[in-house]
């Protein structure tokens, strides 16, 4: 499956980078509007030891912002967009699992 997976992201150009990204480079991706999704560890956030995928929805000077689209019920709907993250502190989050497997997902229009 994952070899399919690779040919298929081949056949379509789509370019893969085999390293973590820097802050640097998701502030450059929020900046030109891209779509960046993240794997993180929930654990700072509620304890358990769980992956789970955030997309970045903008920055300012000190944070990240993000989307949580994991909402427990539609009272929690609200709170879940636009979610302060310290700059710092996102790339203690990025990252699952004792081996801190990274992953990274970055959607850009085509040029």
């Amino acid at each position: 499956m994952h070899q399919d997976f690779c040919q298929q992201l081949t056949e379509q150009d789509v370019s893969m980078i085999d390293a973590p990204p820097s802050q640097a480079q998701l502030e450059e991706w929020v900046r030109q509007g891209a779509c960046v999704l993240l794997l993180i560890s929930t654990y700072r956030f509620d304890g358990k030891k769980e992956p789970h995928w955030i997309v970045l929805s903008g920055l300012s000077d000190k944070f990240f912002f993000f989307h949580d689209p994991h909402a427990e019920s539609e009272e929690h709907v609200s709170g879940s967009g636009y979610i302060p993250v310290g700059k710092a502190a996102l790339s203690q989050i990025i990252g699952f699992g004792k081996q801190k497997q990274i992953a990274c997902v970055v959607i850009t229009p085509r040029l």
